[in-house]
């Protein structure tokens, strides 16, 4: 709209296409605000810049799952760029994922509790149970159709549950380790002396498999890796 005063005439012009642009952007500009996109687990637009973290890992997903080598490529993708967000070393949430379900993305957990229930809710990837699952599903505000067999939704779930635990101060990693395993409250009955038995050779069992997993990526990664640590 322009408005023009000329030899004591008021001409007031009105352009609608241009108004109807402003007005559309002013409202996609408000909904970004209100409606902040969020990144779901298929969102695989953000690929992450080479890197040798990303071709150690990369390397190590191919040689370990039977998956296309678009799927694999994906996958790194996003496991990378998870790890980073949630300040985590990539081989970290690797040996992780090895230590869990062995890289089979299909996996049923066959754990055991000290009762002897089987604890068969945990699936995929990171093996992530159904609580754990929709608690982190809602905070990050993903959407409830997330597949848990699907390796991409088990890394976004499970490497973001991992990076809220070390929010929630499991920063050291044997901590961060067990709260994963076992879940917080066992974490803090094995601190004070109060958990079943047995609990803290399982917690102290799974760290030492998780890091000789670890070690071992690192080795397989060679001298690019090491240097920078």
């Amino acid at each position: 709209m322009s408005v023009r005063y000329d030899a004591g005439v008021l001409t007031i012009s009105f352009r609608p296409l241009a108004a109807l642009k402003a007005l559309a952007f002013a409202a996609a500009a408000l909904a970004l605000l209100l409606f902040p996109v969020v990144e779901t687990a298929r969102d695989d637009g953000h690929s992450v810049p080479p890197s040798p973290e990303a071709a150690a890992v990369e390397r190590a997903l191919t040689q370990r799952m039977a998956l296309p080598a678009r799927e694999i490529a994906r996958l790194t993708s996003v496991l990378v760029r998870e790890s980073q967000a949630a300040h985590l070393d990539p081989l970290l949430v690797l040996a992780v994922i090895e230590a869990e379900s062995s890289f089979d993305h299909e996996a049923v957990s066959t754990r055991t509790t000290e009762a002897g229930a089987c604890v068969a809710n945990a699936r995929g990837l990171m093996q992530v149970v159904n609580r754990t699952w929709n608690a982190e599903v809602r905070r990050r505000g993903l959407p409830s159709t997330l597949q848990r067999f699907d390796p991409v939704a088990s890394v976004v779930v499970g490497t973001g549950y991992l990076g809220h635990l070390r929010e929630r101060g499991f920063k050291r990693l044997d901590s961060l380790l067990v709260a994963y395993y076992l879940g917080p409250k066992a974490l803090m009955e094995i601190r004070a002396g109060t958990a079943a038995p047995g609990l803290k050779a399982a917690a102290a069992g799974y760290v030492a498999r998780v890091k000789r997993f670890h070690a071992k990526l690192e080795r397989e990664a060679g001298p690019a890796i090491l240097a920078r640590r």
